[in-house]
């Protein structure tokens, strides 16, 4: 998970907002199931085994719940 961390803007940034919010080390966030998930999406996402554009529409998991409108 470390690992996809480094390598992916979009996971970090997500992560790092999570972590922010809620007062957590990179570390400890990386445990949480909401990141994990999020990790599971950006993995997919970028793989190209899901559309970005249609998971945001739907305000998917790599939004924080609190910006989802």
């Amino acid at each position: 998970m470390k690992e996809f961390y480094e390598s992916n803007t979009d996971f970090r940034r997500y992560t790092d907002r999570y972590a922010a919010e809620f007062n957590l080390t990179t570390e400890q966030a990386l445990t949480h199931s909401v990141v994990r998930n999020a990790a599971e999406y950006y993995e997919n996402a970028e793989k190209g085994k899901i559309s970005v554009s249609e998971v945001n529409a739907g305000c998917g998991a790599a939004t924080i719940a609190a910006d989802c409108k």
